[in-house]
């Protein structure tokens, strides 16, 4: 049905009918995962990263301030997905706003920064889930652009 319905558009046949076969052949090849992830907070998602070593983890920056680590590798029986670190406001240097932006540095799965809506910009242990530095800003800078060697901000 659906080689017919291509042979008709190449001589210029077009119908609804032909779109509908398409976004149904589309619609057949999607495959849905069956996992969700905890639900560590009960703010929203304000930003995720997942690293370019292994593509393993995933950071999630939330909206009360919270950090979550999760490990996408896990069973297949698992249909949540739990996660491995966690940091809150109340943590000892956790961020008491927003997470705005969260990226992985890029040659080293140990070390991850966060960004939040109070202009303060944190490196991370991810090892130890120790905050390494702390650096205050004179603007308002809600990306984190890494290139090479340099971070960009």
């Amino acid at each position: 049905m659906l080689l017919n319905g291509l042979q008709n558009r190449e001589i210029g046949y077009r119908s609804n009918v032909v779109k509908s076969l398409f976004s149904y052949e589309k619609f057949k090849a999607l495959k849905i995962s069956d996992r969700s992830f905890d639900k560590t907070f009960s703010a929203a998602v304000n930003c995720v990263d997942i690293d370019n070593i292994e593509s393993r983890y995933l950071l999630a920056g939330f909206s009360n301030g919270g950090i979550a680590i999760f490990d996408t590798h896990i069973p297949r029986s698992k249909r949540v997905i739990q996660p491995v670190a966690v940091i809150d406001s109340s943590t000892s240097g956790g961020h008491k706003v927003s997470v705005d932006c969260i990226q992985w540095y890029p040659h080293d799965t140990g070390l991850f920064m966060t960004l939040a809506a109070d202009q303060i910009l944190k490196v991370w242990d991810a090892n130890e889930m120790l905050q390494m530095n702390l650096s205050f800003l004179q603007m308002f800078i809600h990306l984190i652009i890494q290139q090479g060697q340099r971070s960009i901000l």
